[in-house]
């Protein structure tokens, strides 16, 4: 599984080869249509990674653009010490079944 990020934020979980197919499309100039029905501008585009996933103590870690790292109970965030920094899981997903 990759990610795609674009720069408007909006995210995309793909296949492996329908990333490398947008990539290859990218100095194209043409609108791409992903397998979910969106079409999208490659030169949007602000990534392409490999799709991972950080866990705490079994609780999914979500990161603010400040890099400060926090996990939700109960609709509060709570965010991680150094100490719990240092005790993070991370999970790289080939499959969006594997998360169910």
């Amino acid at each position: 599984m990759k990610k795609i990020t674009l720069f408007s934020g909006q995210t995309y979980y793909v296949s492996e080869d329908e990333a490398d197919n947008v990539s290859q499309l990218y100095n194209q100039g043409v609108l791409v249509e992903l397998r979910c029905g969106d079409k999208i501008n490659p030169k949007g585009i602000e990534s392409i990674s490999d799709y991972v996933i950080e866990k705490w103590n079994g609780n999914e870690i979500y990161k603010e653009k400040s890099g400060r790292k926090y996990f939700m109970r109960e609709g509060t965030k709570i965010y991680l010490g150094s100490e719990e920094l240092k005790n993070i899981e991370t999970i790289k997903v080939n499959d969006l079944k594997a998360l169910n």
